[in-house]
């Protein structure tokens, strides 16, 4: 089984949370919304989130022109459960 294979399995039956690195830029949210449309096909629910702020324009008018939906991390660590999943995109190791 190939390495997606691998991941679609694991997906099943869980939420996932696709994070980017703080401060998304554009290819951050295209890297994670890419990821989102690919598990959607495989019927797996998730949601894109991030920490810290969307500081760039380019950024923000990318989120509105895709209709994208990309929530801060405290915002959705309440609802959180032990079960989900968290995949990290376009990240750096220890941040």
């Amino acid at each position: 089984m190939s390495p997606f294979g691998q991941l679609v399995d694991l997906c099943k039956d869980r939420h996932v949370y696709i994070q980017t690195h703080d401060f998304p830029d554009p290819d951050a949210i295209g890297s994670a919304f890419g990821l989102q449309r690919l598990l959607e096909h495989y019927h797996i629910s998730s949601t894109l989130c991030y920490d810290g702020r969307i500081y760039k324009l380019s950024a923000s008018k990318m989120l509105d022109a895709f209709q994208i939906q990309m929530l801060p991390y405290e915002q959705l660590r309440p609802q959180m459960q032990e079960r989900d999943y968290v995949i990290c995109v376009d990240s750096q190791k220890n941040s």
